[in-house]
């Protein structure tokens, strides 16, 4: 475990953390998904104005580091190879093969937590599908700078 940690770094977690602010403001934008995702939810602009900015946008980035950080270890465990000699495969260290990472992250934990909350919540179809697929590009997003770097 500890080589498994000597390859995990909280400054790439924390720039990969950033992905998911950027990416968000331009998903979230009215231009792209916004309007749509506000209607979907019954909300208008005025609406999401309330609110500390500054927690929110505090407790989404430390929650997305906590993410970022958890795939770049994920990511690091499944290059382990035990075999005979042991240690680190650094031959898939790019950014594609982090991203299907993230990818596969995001379909086997993400998407179904955000799917089943969202039928419970009697969220209509484009609100969970603008939803799920922002998280995918971010964990993709996550997972191709945590492999990379």
């Amino acid at each position: 475990m500890e080589e498994i940690m000597s390859h995990v770094s909280l400054p790439v977690s924390l720039g990969a953390a950033l992905s998911s602010l950027i990416v968000g403001a331009i998903w979230y934008h009215p231009k792209v998904f916004g309007t749509t995702w506000m209607q979907g939810i019954g909300k208008t602009e005025k609406d999401l104005e309330g609110g500390n900015m500054a927690v929110i946008f505090g407790l989404a980035y430390a929650l997305s580091f906590v993410l970022a950080h958890f795939i770049q270890i994920l990511i690091e465990i499944t290059h382990w190879h035990p075999d005979g000699a042991g240690g680190i495969d650094h031959s898939f260290h790019t950014f594609g093969h982090g991203a299907i990472h993230g990818a596969l992250f995001w379909m086997a934990i993400v998407a179904p937590v955000i799917i089943i909350i969202s039928l419970f919540e009697r969220r209509g179809f484009k609100v969970i599908l603008i939803n799920i697929a922002y998280w995918l590009v971010v964990m993709s997003i996550m997972g191709g700078i945590g492999d990379a770097f």
